[in-house]
């Protein structure tokens, strides 16, 4: 408060014990002093009111029950210069060199977001992208890549990695929680190395919860309904509690949320409809505790379960959300995971430490028939059934009997258990103030397992599931560990008052080993083939990260950036490989940016940054001969070039535009031995080149008590296709598309309720085409029109 008046020359009256224990969330630039108080107030509480002779003066207002002559005015909708703390400290967003996309509790709130994939709504140049039934793949800015991942997911301080599976590829699964009583989500895009690690050589994605409010008790309650046009309802509730234990030292936060999605795929083979249903369950408690103003410590736990009863995908070219496997495949998985912060501040140093914990258990259940069925026609599987030496041929009648064999193992699925733990931590050192000079020191550690137990089994024609007990065509295990270490470094000195210059080094090292055991062989396709035993593969090296920053106005801010990414390579446990195919090596890249943040008064602001990327060595998925298995490789070199733009726009005092422009042009530059068939010039499958949207915001009173939001939104993409170019057996062109959104919500008194409609026009938004042996053309990612409704209490 005392800075915003210096900085206003205003005087500001309050009493210090209304605000004691209270945080910032946001802070406006905006020259209007009214305005900028209601973003500092907004969320505590506390209101601001102008008295005779310009004192402004902040205050409790009395509880609704006895406001009934009041009349309240909606909050403007001006975009807010937020805190965020994408370089490990805080910093308003629009002084922070680099595109850092924050979406905020309210956004999350007014634009029905409710999952990971949702926040392509609000970060076009974010591609989540459909990897298999359930699960998805994100990548920032076209850099996408099997292996591990290429966007480092965050929970608060804990880094969160997908299984490896038996592909070796934890990136295909990113988890996705239920988006609720968030703080904000910051979108950080480009190599985050220095400070975030391997995993965020494209960016960072960073989930951050509410944390305990120190000040008083509250509680919130919030119920919906949902339905997909000719699909069936869902809903959702959801409930926060926190707790005051010790008024400004000690408070909890608790939550509970329960969710299900509207089912709408149909499956005519199986004679079902509505499938498709997404539910969602999940636990957090958060406990704070703050003795004094330099010591604070805050304990994590959360539990979250998702469950899937059958495909989300479905057919191209058929009736619309048909979808026509032969057996059902429902998804289901389970992450728990418990962390520990402290931070001091000791003199002129702050020192930080946090330590996790995580577990992630799920079981993938996915259609095999095809690749089993399309082995009928193989001598060698023939050969592998009658044990006959290399080279030599079935007899007719064996060929016979080897299809009569196959064809009694049909329909068949893959029926995987697996899992992930995980222990890591981070210690650092930072100058504290806001000295000419700001600098960070840490120490980051990991040690990750996995585990996956992969059956092939057969499934029963009628009701699609897995015989019981498991009738077993072939049972492989792989269990695989990574070790990392890491030392990194920031130091960003003032040149003068208006030029910045900041330098990061990230030292590391890693490990990893992978273990395959093939305990019943699968004759059809091979699996005995696997060359059982320990394997390893280690590197170690450095990652840079060189930034100019220059303030030729207090309202504009123009950024050069080169940053370094890495990505640790590995080992593949898979059949038919030869010793060189065994390992594949860690891809690098170099990012190079420019940017600029304009603010333009009264909180409106327009953001730009272009970029340019050399990516060697890209880690990319590649068929085994038979088309059964994948496998990693190094494909090539990558180059992209893109851009972002970002406009926040007030153009009336309760009315604001927001428009994000992306566009990413993903290229191999050459293609490596293992590229079957891409050429240079080849853009990478799955990224589509534009990404946009576009939404406006209206807030008025409708009476002294009931104030409205009116909402409405687009996302669009271009098209994209499903493999590097035409000569690849499996390519797909998926076509361009707009989704137009619009809700409305009002509030009164304690009483929140929203409605809405999404997909108004019905559009076949889907975000992925893919076809393979396994399967038929399946689109991912479209819902049709739908309807919800969404109502929440506070206390």
């Amino acid at each position: 408060m005392k800075h915003y008046a210096a900085r206003t020359d205003r005087q500001i009256l309050f009493d210090p014990a209304l605000v004691r224990g209270k945080r910032v969330a946001s802070i406006s630039v905006s020259t209007d002093e009214l305005v900028g108080l209601q973003q500092i107030l907004r969320g505590s509480g506390l209101e601001a009111r102008l008295l005779d002779g310009g004192l402004i003066l902040i205050f409790r207002p009395p509880s609704w029950h006895n406001r009934a002559d009041t009349k309240t005015a909606p909050t403007a909708p001006i975009p807010q210069n937020i805190i965020v703390t994408a370089l490990k400290r805080p910093s308003l967003v629009l002084e922070t060199p680099g595109t850092v996309n924050v979406v905020t509790q309210e956004d999350i709130a007014f634009q029905n977001l409710t999952e990971l994939r949702d926040l392509v709504k609000v970060s076009p140049s974010l591609s989540v992208i459909d990897s298999r039934n359930g699960e998805q793949r994100i990548a920032i800015r076209g850099i996408y890549g099997t292996g591990e991942a290429t966007v480092g997911v965050y929970f608060g301080e804990t880094p969160v990695s997908g299984p490896s599976g038996t592909t070796l590829d934890p990136s295909g699964t990113t988890p996705d929680i239920e988006l609720v009583d968030m703080d904000r989500v910051e979108l950080l895009s480009g190599p985050q190395g220095t400070l975030y690690g391997a995993s965020s050589m494209g960016g960072t994605l960073r989930l951050l919860f509410k944390q305990p409010d120190m000040s008083g008790w509250s509680e919130t309650v919030t119920s919906g309904a949902s339905i997909a046009q000719h699909g069936d309802p869902g809903g959702k509730i959801s409930a926060v509690l926190n707790a005051t234990i010790i008024k400004d030292e000690l408070a909890v936060r608790a939550v509970i949320y329960r969710s299900a999605s509207s089912g709408f795929i149909d499956k005519p083979a199986l004679d079902l409809t509505n499938v498709g249903s997404v539910k969602r369950r999940g636990e957090r408690l958060i406990l704070s505790w703050q003795p004094s103003e330099s010591f604070a410590l805050t304990a994590t736990g959360f539990s979250h379960r998702l469950s899937l009863d059958d495909s989300l995908s479905w057919q191209m070219g058929a009736k619309r959300y048909q979808n026509y496997d032969s057996v059902r495949t429902p998804y289901s998985s389970r992450l728990r995971l418990g962390s520990l912060s402290v931070s001091e501040d000791i003199g002129k140093v702050r020192l930080f430490a946090t330590v996790s914990y995580y577990k992630w258990n799920l079981l993938r259940q996915n259609d095999f028939t095809r690749v089993l069925a399309a082995q009928r026609e193989s001598q060698a599987g023939c050969a592998r059934l009658y044990g006959l030496d290399p080279g030599e041929l079935c007899s007719a009648e064996a060929f016979q009997q080897y299809g009569d064999f196959v064809d009694s193992r049909l329909p068949g699925m893959l029926y995987q258990p697996m899992g992930v733990h995980s222990v890591n931590g981070e210690i650092r050192l930072q100058s504290a103030g806001d000295g000419a000079s700001q600098w960070s020191l840490g120490a980051f550690f990991e040690n990750r397992a996995d585990r996956a137990d992969s059956y092939t089994v057969r499934a029963d024609a009628k009701s699609g599931t897995p015989v019981l007990p498991l009738d077993i065509t072939g049972l492989r295990f792989i269990r695989t560990r990574l070790e990392q270490r890491a030392l990194f470094g920031e130091y960003r000195f003032d040149l003068t008052d208006r030029w910045k210059f900041t330098a990061g080094l990230r030292g590391f090292f890693y490990r990893r080993e992978a273990y395959g055991d093939v305990a019943v062989p699968n004759i059809i396709t091979g699996t005995g083939d696997i060359a059982e035993g320990h394997f390893s593969t280690r590197a170690s090296g450095t990652s840079l990260k060189f930034e100019l920053s220059y303030e030729p106005h207090k309202n504009i801010l123009l950024y050069l950036r080169a940053s370094e990414g890495f990505r640790p390579g590995g080992v593949n446990i898979t059949p038919g490989l030869s010793m060189d195919e065994q390992i594949y090596n860690s891809d690098k890249l170099w990012s190079y940016e420019a940017g600029t943040k304009l603010q333009m008064g009264q909180g409106s602001n327009i953001e730009a940054s272009v970029y340019h990327v050399d990516w060697e060595d890209m880690i990319y998925f590649t068929g085994s001969p038979n088309s059964a298995f994948f496998y990693n490789a190094n494909v090539g070199s990558v180059n992209i070039n893109g851009l972002e733009a970002r406009f926040n726009l007030l153009l009336a005092p309760l009315w604001s535009v927001q428009a994000r422009l992306s566009y990413t042009d993903a290229r191999l530059a050459d293609s490596g031995a293992l590229a079957l068939g891409a050429q240079p010039g080849d853009r990478l499958p799955d990224i589509t080149p534009f990404s946009y949207s576009f939404g406006s915001v209206w807030k008025t009173s409708l009476s002294p008590e009931i104030s409205a939001v009116f909402q409405v939104n687009a996302k669009g993409i271009s098209g994209t296709h499903s493999k590097f170019n035409h000569s690849f057996k499996f390519y797909e062109k998926l076509s361009s598309h707009v989704v137009f959104d619009a809700s409305v919500s009002f509030d009164y008194r304690d009483w929140t309720i929203g409605m809405g409609i999404e997909n108004v026009l019905n559009s076949i938004g889907a975000t992925r085409v893919s076809s393979s042996v396994s399967s038929n053309v399946q689109l991912y990612g479209g819902e049709p029109r739908s309807y919800f409704m969404r109502i929440t209490r506070s206390f």
